[in-house]
């Protein structure tokens, strides 16, 4: 979730994220990440794909109100 404050500035947020998943990565030698985003946010499944993630799967009633959500992963070679 971002904040109105960082909906105002989103390439600066987004700057930021990948360089803290980028950390996160090295440090703990991470060799799959996953996101799941709820099925009708479209901004949230633009924004996994830009940082690198790939749609894996559909995950029906998964939500907390039956919601469908996509799952996504990225596989660093290095890093996003």
């Amino acid at each position: 979730m971002i904040t109105p404050y960082g909906r105002k500035y989103p390439q600066t947020i987004c700057r930021h994220v990948v360089r803290a998943l980028r950390h996160v990565i090295r440090e703990y030698g991470l060799r799959r990440l996953t996101a799941d985003v709820p099925e009708p946010y479209l901004v949230g499944h633009r924004w996994v794909t830009w940082m690198g993630f790939e749609r894996e799967s559909a995950m029906k009633l998964y939500g907390p109100r039956g919601e469908t959500f996509i799952r996504y992963a990225l596989f660093p070679k290095e890093s996003p």
